[in-house]
């Protein structure tokens, strides 16, 4: 452990900070001045306890390795927070992370310095070069810009409760000045959290600020409204016109229908559809059901977000555990389309293909795309597998069966599709009241039967 000697302070008249202190470590010589005698003794009493205390010190500056720690800026913590947990994080994770935590590190600025660049390419940097563990070295204007935030962003000893709570207020909103998604909100404020938790527990700092603002809980899941949902005519009429559309047109018409065709029929997220491959179709001709094996998914990124620096990333089945599946029943509406879709092809050949990139995926938003040539509501191609929901539902299947087929959790299920399962909750008391109605008479001679029999004699 190094030598440490605290010697008494000094004046010196005529200076702007005329107190002065002293402290040798292993016979370098360390000082700081102070505009006031109190200041000076306050520091040296902390720096003094720190010795007895037997703390490690920086042999750079001298000082307690925790109080170097806490002059750290929010960004070079965030920097390391995502080189750490890089390698376990999805795809997905690390580009939802790295879009979250930008617009933190941007709103944790300094005040004065923040307009100094442009916010979108404050923004660009900060994600590509800060968070962003994939990319090479920033050169130019971009190593300028990082360097800028590195130096400009809050110490972690100066985030206060108020200024977590001020942070939390404005990144809520979005570049336009309107309110952010819910969604938006709940992992902008995580990854915050995260960060500074982080460093809470590598004792950077020793109270955790965050978790000191009381903070109202957003509703993440809002429940599917029947009424704006799409129906299974409207569904057809889309998947017809595109059909209609490939008549006349080239392009990717055909294979769209029949992509949109497979998320409303079987339920499948789109990521899932876009990961199906030959052998995940089994169809039989004698009385077995025919069924899909869901057990992976591809995901459209940006460059730079997978190991292989490509723009999709392959993932097991969402919120289950790893090489886990689901089968799906094939509805007789649907068994026409897939041996089209299987036929000639390999078994781990994809279903639908990029028509750029032979031999891959096609990516979700190709098939986004296309929905907008023919859907001219704010409606999205997910919304189709809510309408499969709503048929599961309306068919009789209770909210396990439904969770189970959507490869969603019970809970999850419940709350997105509340409103539909009271519609049919409803009905199913109507069909229990007809039924005790029905079956009254009989059931009342069997009652007679046995009170007879244990009591000897008639009862009404």
């Amino acid at each position: 452990m190094a030598k440490i000697t605290v010697y008494n302070i000094t004046e010196t008249p005529n200076r702007p900070k005329p107190f002065r202190l002293k402290w040798t470590m292993d016979k370098r010589h360390k000082s700081r001045s102070f505009k006031s005698k109190g200041e000076a003794e306050k520091f040296k009493r902390k720096l003094e306890e720190a010795i007895e205390d037997g703390v490690l010190f920086d042999p750079n500056s001298g000082l307690p390795d925790q109080w170097v720690q806490q002059l750290r800026g929010f960004a070079e913590v965030a920097g390391e927070y995502s080189a750490t947990k890089w390698h376990d994080w999805a795809g997905t994770s690390r580009a939802s992370f790295c879009d979250a935590n930008s617009v933190i590190i941007y709103e944790l600025i300094r005040p004065k310095f923040k307009s100094t660049y442009p916010r979108i390419e404050t923004l660009r940097v900060i994600r590509e070069f800060i968070l962003k563990q994939n990319n090479s070295k920033p050169t130019g204007k971009d190593k300028e810009i990082m360097n800028f935030v590195l130096e400009n962003t809050y110490r972690l000893k100066e985030i206060t409760p108020e200024i977590v709570t001020k942070t939390i207020q404005t990144a809520s909103k979005r570049i336009d000045g309107k309110v952010a998604s819910q969604d938006t909100q709940r992992r902008r404020k995580q990854t915050f959290g995260a960060v500074i938790d982080y460093a809470y527990r590598h004792n950077y700092v020793k109270d955790n600020a965050f978790k000191r603002v009381k903070t109202k809980r957003t509703q993440t899941l809002k429940p599917i409204d029947p009424v704006k949902a799409l129906d299974a005519q409207e569904c057809r009429n889309y998947c017809y016109a595109l059909r209609n559309l490939a008549k006349i047109k080239k392009g990717y018409y055909m294979e769209s229908a029949d992509f949109l065709e497979i998320i409303w029929l079987a339920g499948l997220r789109p990521s899932e559809v876009a990961g199906l491959r030959a052998r995940h179709i089994h169809l039989f001709d004698d009385k077995r059901t025919s069924y899909i094996k869901v057990d992976n998914a591809v995901v459209s990124l940006n460059k730079g977000y997978t190991d292989d620096l490509s723009s999709q990333d392959h993932k097991g089945v969402k919120a289950r555990p790893v090489s886990s599946f689901r089968t799906i029943p094939v509805l007789d509406e649907l068994r026409p389309t897939l041996p089209r879709l299987i036929e000639g092809k390999e078994k781990d050949e994809f279903l639908f293909t990029s028509t750029k990139r032979k031999g891959q995926p096609v990516k979700t938003d190709l098939i986004n795309d296309y929905f907008r040539k023919v859907c001219h509501t704010p409606h999205t191609p997910y919304d189709l597998r809510h309408t499969n929901a709503s048929i599961l539902i309306y068919s009789g299947l209770n909210i396990i069966e439904v969770a189970n087929r959507l490869g969603n959790s019970i809970e999850v299920c419940q709350k997105f599709y509340l409103h539909m399962f009271n519609r049919v909750e409803e009905i199913s008391i109507q069909r229990e009241n007809k039924y005790l109605e029905d079956n009254k008479d009989s059931l009342d001679g069997l009652m007679k039967e046995h009170l007879i029999g244990i009591f000897g004699v008639e009862r009404t």
